[in-house]
């Protein structure tokens, strides 16, 4: 072989000739028949199980402590959106009342959009991620009437 500081040259590799021809892998007695492959019943279940759902308290519990974070940085995003469209009013001519308001809901929005994003990924830092539970429980929920009038997500 070469120096280890130059590449080996072609003729330096091994080639497949050089692989001796003794180790066949064994013949069958007889040819594979589909009544020998094993059915779907006695393979083990290899899948990851989904969650149950939960009762109605635990699920309020757990979309409760899922809501506050965000809750508080909506209102976070409020103050400083009022801030902003307020300061803002005067280089909107005549919409320079709905400055304050515009500036609120959307801060509001980004601010809470914000936090749940941060919320979420701290918690799949820390190991703590429960989005299928939370997904169970919600293919799980009675629609009401006021729910069907949403459009779908």
């Amino acid at each position: 072989m070469a120096d280890k500081d130059t590449l080996p040259s072609f003729d330096e590799m091994p080639s497949f000739d050089d692989i001796p021809d003794g180790q066949q892998a064994p013949q069958p007695e007889r040819p594979l028949m589909f009544d020998d492959l094993p059915s779907f019943d006695d393979m083990p279940d290899s899948a990851p199980q989904r969650p149950q759902a939960e009762s109605k308290l635990k699920t309020f519990g757990r979309e409760a402590a899922h809501g506050v974070l965000p809750a508080v940085g909506g209102i976070g995003g409020a103050g400083a959106g009022v801030a902003l469209g307020t300061a803002a009013a005067p280089f909107l001519g005549p919409l320079a009342p709905a400055g304050p308001i515009i500036g609120g809901l959307l801060g509001m929005i980004g601010g809470s959009t914000a936090t749940d994003k941060a919320q979420s990924i701290a918690l799949d830092a820390i190991g703590f991620n429960d989005d299928a539970q939370r997904a169970a429980n919600a293919r799980c929920r009675k629609p009401t009437p006021r729910s069907q009038m949403a459009p779908p997500r």
